[in-house]
């Protein structure tokens, strides 16, 4: 999943051009997971 920086829209998946089907901006970022991981510490 990813969010456009100019309009803030959840976007699922990018297709071959790489424009915000909404504003037309082309730069992205990638939103992390909702879940947190849990890493066993020793």
């Amino acid at each position: 999943m990813y969010k456009c920086i100019s309009c803030k829209k959840v976007i699922d998946s990018l297709d071959d051009k790489v424009r915000c089907p909404f504003c037309g901006f082309r730069i992205y970022s990638k939103m992390r997971p909702e879940t947190p991981r849990r890493v066993v510490a020793r």
